[in-house]
């Protein structure tokens, strides 16, 4: 599985994230102390690892924005990708 370096950026924060984040929590966490990613590649991104079932997202009664985590059976069966992710 080849995965971009703005996806690897999404997986590793959600990968250390207490809580679920929105797309927008995503792309400021990522851009905290410098702009490296642009809004619409994190979006991509985070639609494009949902479509492939690595995120698993659950939306709010209070909110209509979605909020995504990682899924951790995806995790289980990629932990080799996971480690190589976390070493860059």
């Amino acid at each position: 599985m080849q995965l971009t370096k703005t996806q690897q950026a999404v997986i590793r924060l959600l990968l250390q994230a207490d809580d679920f984040l929105d797309a927008e929590s995503i792309y400021l966490q990522l851009n905290a102390t410098a702009k490296t990613y642009s809004y619409a590649s994190v979006y991509n991104a985070v639609r494009l690892l949902h479509h492939m079932e690595v995120l698993i997202s659950k939306r709010m009664e209070t909110d209509r924005k979605r909020f995504f985590f990682l899924d951790k059976a995806w995790v289980a069966s990629h932990i080799f990708l996971i480690q190589a992710i976390e070493l860059t």
